[in-house]
Formats: C-alpha cells, sequence, structure tokens
C-alpha cells in the first residue's frame, strides 16, 4: 500500500512547574508537532518532532522543515522505509531529529499495517518495563530536596540534577537532593556547560565525595 496523506498538527505541553528552569533558561512550556502519516488503506502511523528553544529549530522552522520533507511522502510504498529515508535525505541534508520523526511515523504506519506491535517489526521486545528518567530543575537546595523526595516517593530511581556552575550552592544542591532522596536513588548532575574544565573536575570530586 502506498502513502495517501500527511497532516501535521502542533502541540504545546505546558509544564506543570512555571519556573522550570536550566543554567541558560527558563522552559514553561515544550512545543512540537504530531504527525500523522496515512496510508490508502485507512490506516495511520504517528510520529513527534520537538521545537524547543534553545535546543531545536523555532517551532515554524521545524514547521517549514516538516512540511518541505513529508510533501514528497504521498505515493511512496509504505513499507519501503529505507528507501523513503534516503530520498528524504537527498531532498535535505541533516536535521536528523526532524527526520526521525517522520522514520517514527513510517515504521508506526507499517506495524499497524500488518497488525503487529512496533516492537516484533524491530525483533521482538527486549523488556517489559523501563525505568525512566527525571529532571530535578535548578531551585534552591531545599527546593530541589523536595521536588527530589516527591519523585522518589512515586517510584523514580534515577534523577538528573540541575547544577549552575555556583560549585558551592552546586554541592549543597547535590547533598540536599541525596539527603531527600536516598542512597538507592543513582544521580546524575548535569551543569548544562556552565564549568571550565578544571573547575568541572574539582566540582565533581566533591559531589562523589
Amino acid at each position: 500500500m502506498t502513502i495517501a496523506a500527511v497532516t501535521i498538527t502542533p502541540i504545546a505541553q505546558p509544564l506543570a512547574d512555571p519556573t522550570w528552569r536550566f543554567a541558560t533558561a527558563g522552559i514553561a512550556k515544550v512545543d512540537g508537532f504530531i504527525l500523522a502519516i496515512e496510508s490508502t488503506r485507512g490506516v495511520t502511523g504517528y510520529g513527534y518532532a520537538r521545537a524547543l528553544l534553545p535546543f531545536d529549530l523555532p517551532p515554524a522552522a521545524v514547521r517549514s522543515v516538516l512540511e518541505h520533507l513529508t510533501a514528497a511522502l504521498p505515493g511512496r510504498e509504505e513499507a519501503e522505509i529505507a528507501a523513503t529515508m534516503a530520498a528524504l535525505d537527498q531532498r535535505l541534508a541533516g536535521c536528523a531529529p526532524i527526520k526521525s520523526a517522520i522514520e517514527c511515523a513510517l515504521f508506526d504506519l507499517h506495524a499497524r499495517g500488518l497488525g503487529v506491535r512496533l516492537c516484533d517489526l524491530l525483533g521482538g521486545a527486549r523488556r517489559g518495563a523501563m525505568a525512566q528518567l527525571r529532571i530535578v530543575p535548578l531551585k534552591a537546595p531545599d527546593e530541589m530536596a523536595a521536588m527530589a523526595a516527591k519523585l522518589t516517593r512515586e517510584g523514580y530511581r534515577f534523577l538528573k540534577v540541575k547544577a549552575s556552575g555556583d560549585a558551592a550552592l552546586d554541592l549543597a544542591r547535590v547533598r540536599a537532593v541525596r539527603e531527600a532522596a536516598g542512597p538507592a536513588v543513582r544521580l546524575m548532575v548535569d551543569a548544562n556547560q556552565t564549568y571550565a574544565p578544571k573547575a568541572a573536575i574539582a566540582a565533581i570530586a566533591a559531589f562523589g565525595a
């Protein structure tokens, strides 16, 4: 069967915490697009392209790239995913994160068309569940500790602790989160490139002490 139509729908996901921030910016919502690819037999596969500044292109640019690439999809065989993606690479170089949304939708479409789970199409399930990581955003140490405690109670066992480049304050943050989360929770520290190399080495040693 062939691809009949493509729909691009903008989606904005507001954060429950409007003060959420990391070292270089605050994030109040996550913009993106849901991509729906429909075949001539009425089956639809879905993908998602994020448009979160400053990590991604602006929403208007992401949509423009999606529209440019997906204009080439109608009429193509839904099962010929590798050939389709190669054609898109010829149509536009780069933009891998946006192209991944199209590839995900194509695989989802093909699996739904065959009536199988996507994991079966890709070789079978490897596990029944996957541990999820949550980020503890940049706040005062006591506020970060409170959030870490809440996430731990909800069952999370992997936390990424945001840091700001202020070594003393960041150490207080990490210690507060560790005390609140307990020894069984694995912590990662992400300072978003705010440390110079030697300062980072010293901070890492302090975090692990």
